[in-house]
């Protein structure tokens, strides 16, 4: 009997990346979200950017709110194929937090919170 364990990290390592690049793309789109009652929009995009550092750092995103202003956003982090939480810089003194879950049996729909002045809010959304 032969075994093949070097090839096992190998195969584990191409499938984590194959997961990880499956999660991200089901990211990617636009979002309309309902902000405490009002429409905003995320914008998700891959910039095919070659990364290093952690598996989101190619995804680009954009924030329209309900006044029809463009933001810069970020990511701060993805904790799984579900779950995002990024920052939106409204303007030099301002940055939001959302919170974002992607629906288990519907992941063209999310939910979550942000925190505007302090006070924590809600919101949903879907992708177009």
């Amino acid at each position: 009997m032969t075994r093949n364990w070097p090839l096992i990290p190998v195969v584990l390592s191409f499938t984590m990346l194959a997961v990880a690049q499956g999660s991200l793309n089901a990211w990617i789109g636009t979002w309309d979200l309902n902000v405490d009652g009002l429409a905003h929009q995320l914008f998700v995009s891959n910039s095919d950017r070659t990364c290093n550092t952690n598996p989101w750092c190619a995804l680009d995103l954009a924030y329209r709110d309900n006044n029809g202003n463009t933001h810069p956003a970020r990511i701060i982090t993805m904790s799984n194929a579900d779950s995002l939480v990024f920052e939106v810089k409204v303007d030099e003194h301002t940055t939001l937090r959302y919170d974002a879950y992607r629906f288990t049996r519907d992941h063209n729909r999310l939910a979550g919170v942000t925190r505007v002045g302090g006070v924590v809010r809600g919101f949903s959304g879907s992708r177009r």
